[in-house]
Formats: structure tokens, C-alpha cells, sequence
């Protein structure tokens, strides 16, 4: 079991000399093909999230994993899709003295996920900070696309205004910027006082998750940046105001103890690293069992 760890059957076949069929027995009797919930005496954080197993729609797994007091991560399942009915009914399987400990459920902006928590009556949905930040990014990404636009409808081609080239250039703080890229955005500020403003508010919205000490804090801050937002004239994000009010618990759970999915992006990393070595490996049971030696492998063999 130990070479299997991190490794591939056919290369512990070959290291052995041994048939695959041997290495697969062996598999058989010590790997289970689900989680063993009397290894667990709590819980404390679960993590769910999507993990692609090919392009396109179709091909994807949900993943539950979990964290425990020693901030221990661990692999719950790997499920067939990311139906809430599917999430739901695994989440129904845990024992009851066990499923009491769960305290946050780590999620996305699925609503899916949120609905299928509920199996976990002591536990808070915790979306997570960055998959926020994704949306509200975006929408300055999208002024950045239709300001270049209308910039360059206004220029000769040898004078345009490089529209990719400045994606990098707005994403990174300003003192991670060099002399020649901090005087490009403050000449593309002026051109376009609207990203200017639109940029500031985003920066703003990054501080008051990077700085917030506490939930009241960060609802009061929340609320006065939107209140920032609407004295500006900008639409850009009113979208992302609707999914700030749509998820508000779920968001100021964050501040809460400042959970994240961090530790699940870092393990989603492992299935995919999993993914290349085995290619071909999209069987969700066979995927678990994998994933299980990948982890709790080195605790126990290593």
C-alpha cells in the first residue's frame, strides 16, 4: 500500500514484479470503497466543490471533504454529480452524534449546495471569499472591456488602447507595480474616469474583506459600499449587489472565524493531479479510494 501512495498500479506492478491483478486484489481487500465514519470523532468544517473530470458540461464530480479540530483534511466522498439531491443524500449518511458537530459547510455560489446543507442542522453555510471576489471582478472586468472599446472606436488602429494587456495590469495591487505600469494605469485612468471609479470600488470591496475584524463590521462596511456604488452612477455591479443580498448570511458567516474553501481548492488538486497520473480514472468509487491513500495513506504508512 505504500507504493501505491502517490503512484500508479502499473508502476507498482512493474517496482514488484507482480501481475495488475495482484496489485488491484490487494487494493480490494485494504482500500474501502466509502468513507469509514468511525475514524471521525467530529467533524468541524465541510468543504463541497465541482471538480471538471473532462472539458465540457457532463463531466464533472462533486467532492466533500472535511477538516477537523487539528485542521486535518480529509476526503468525505466523491459523488456522481453535483445535483442536491445527490449532495443531500450523502450528507443523510452520516450518523447522527457525528453529523452534530459539523459547525460551517464551505461552498461556492451554487444554490444547490446550500439547499443540500440543510441535512446539517447545526451547521452554517460559509460561501467562500474568493469565489465572491470572483463576481465582483469580473464585473470591473467587463467595464474594462467596453471602456477599452469605446476608446478605440475613437482612435486609429497604430493608437489603440491594448485591451488584454491592461486585464494583468488592473488585477495587481499598486505596489506590486513598477514605475512603467503604475504611470500606464493612471494614464488610463484619466482616459476613463468610469474604470477609475469602478477600480476603487472594487479595491475598496477587497479591503473590507482583507481588514473586517468581525460580522457587524463587515455589514455595516458592506452596506455602505453599496450605498458608494449607487451614489456613482455605476451599473456594473448591480448584478453582483443582487448575489451580495441573495447571499448575505452566507457571506458575513465568513467573518465568523474567516473560513474559506482554500483547503478544498488545495485538495481539489490532488484529484486532478490524481487524474493525469491514473489517466482514464473516472469512476467515482475507484476515484475516493485513490484520493483516501493520497491522504490518509502517508498518516499510516509513511
Amino acid at each position: 500500500m505504500k507504493r501505491l501512495i502517490h503512484s500508479t498500479v502499473a508502476d507498482v506492478s512493474r517496482q514488484l514484479d507482480v501481475g495488475v491483478k495482484a496489485v488491484e486484489g490487494i487494493m480490494d481487500q485494504r482500500l474501502a470503497p466509502a468513507v469509514d465514519w468511525t475514524a471521525f470523532p467530529a467533524l468541524e468544517t465541510l468543504g463541497i466543490d465541482e471538480v471538471a473530470l473532462l472539458k465540457g458540461q457532463g463531466h464533472s464530480v462533486a467532492v466533500i471533504w472535511a477538516r477537523d479540530a487539528q485542521r486535518q483534511p480529509h476526503v468525505l466522498a466523491v459523488l456522481p454529480d453535483r445535483l442536491q439531491a445527490t449532495v443531500q443524500a450523502f450528507l443523510q449518511t452520516i450518523p447522527l452524534p457525528l453529523k452534530a458537530t459539523v459547525r460551517r459547510v464551505c461552498i461556492d455560489l451554487w444554490e444547490g449546495y446550500a439547499g443540500a446543507a440543510a441535512a446539517l442542522p447545526n451547521a452554517h453555510i460559509v460561501v467562500d471569499r474568493f469565489h465572491v471576489a470572483v463576481h465582483y471582478r469580473e464585473a470591473v472586468d467587463e467595464v474594462r472591456k467596453a471602456e477599452c472599446r469605446r476608446l478605440n472606436a475613437e482612435r486609429p488602429p497604430e493608437r489603440a488602447v491594448p485591451t488584454a494587456e491592461l486585464r494583468p495590469l488592473l488585477r495587481r495591487e499598486w505596489r506590486s507595480l513598477n514605475p512603467d505600469q503604475q504611470g500606464r494605469r493612471v494614464e488610463l485612468f484619466e482616459l476613463t474616469p468610469t474604470l477609475a471609479s469602478a477600480y476603487v470600488l472594487r479595491t475598496l470591496l477587497t479591503a473590507t474583506f482583507d481588514h473586517s475584524p468581525d460580522r457587524t463590521t463587515a455589514q455595516t462596511r458592506l452596506q455602505r459600499w453599496t450605498e458608494q456604488v449607487k451614489a456613482s452612477g455605476l451599473s456594473c455591479f448591480d448584478k453582483f449587489i443582487n448575489t451580495l443580498h441573495n447571499w448575505q448570511d452566507g457571506i458575513l458567516n465568513y467573518f465568523d472565524g474567516w473560513h474559506t474553501s482554500g483547503f478544498v481548492d488545495g485538495l481539489n488538486h490532488k484529484l486532478k493531479l490524481l487524474k493525469r497520473r491514473c489517466f482514464g480514472l473516472d469512476d467515482p468509487g475507484e476515484l475516493f479510494r485513490r484520493l483516501w491513500l493520497d491522504i490518509e495513506g502517508p498518516r499510516r504508512w509513511v
